[in-house]
């Protein structure tokens, strides 16, 4: 089951940066911040020749964002967030396997597509057609708050989930992880359906102001 298992996991992290990436600035500053935590992963476990891809990574990300900051003046596009998805899934599955921590950190992107594909599929549609602006970035903007209130904001929930697990490293017990991970889900989870819960799906999607410029 590995090679299913690990192309499953490469096409979910890739549409999950791809999903998330609905304001300027918000796909890489996430990337950046999973790329900086699996670096030193990678780091403490001595897999220095690992270590230094997602902190190359990490550091693109940096310098793009320069330029992708609202307002952004170039865009990643389909292309350039399919490519920083596929770069943390496979960094994640290189020198031992770091789903888990790529998991909790990503816990918003990821859970945020789990969301928006069961709301669509519920309707009846395709979880991949887009033009509803049922993801997070487009309900906060519907609460009133500014682009970069939105990336912010999100930007400091992943960060959040980062130090968390750099906090745990592997010499914790298990069980610990175990409430850890379960907290980060469940906190991440809570805050999307209160976020769901506050916003009311628009008639049409041009009534949404999309975050891009």
């Amino acid at each position: 089951l590995a090679v299913p298992l690990a192309v499953f996991w490469l096409v979910a992290m890739m549409n999950a940066i791809n999903f998330i990436d609905t304001a300027d600035g918000l796909a890489g500053g996430i990337s950046a911040i999973a790329s900086f935590v699996l670096f030193m992963r990678s780091a403490w476990f001595g897999q220095d020749s690992i270590a230094v891809v997602p902190l190359a990574l990490g550091a693109s990300c940096l310098g793009f964002l320069t330029r992708n900051w609202y307002p952004s003046r170039v865009i990643f596009g389909a292309s350039g967030a399919l490519f920083l998805g596929y770069m943390l899934g496979a960094i994640t599955l290189m020198g031992g396997v770091k789903i888990g921590t790529a998991f909790l950190v990503l816990a918003v992107p990821i859970l945020d597509v789990a969301w928006v594909a069961y709301r669509r599929v519920s309707q009846g549609r395709s979880p991949f057609l887009g033009g509803d602006a049922e993801h997070v970035a487009h309900r906060l903007r519907r609460l009133g708050l500014s682009v970069p209130a939105i990336v912010l904001t999100l930007y400091a929930v992943c960060g959040l989930a980062g130090v968390a697990v750099l906090a745990l490293h592997s010499g914790s017990p298990g069980i610990e992880k175990l409430y850890l991970a379960g907290g980060v889900v469940v906190g991440v989870f809570g805050g999307l359906a209160l976020v769901a819960h506050l916003t009311t799906p628009p008639a049409t999607p041009s009534d949404v102001e999309r975050p891009h410029v």
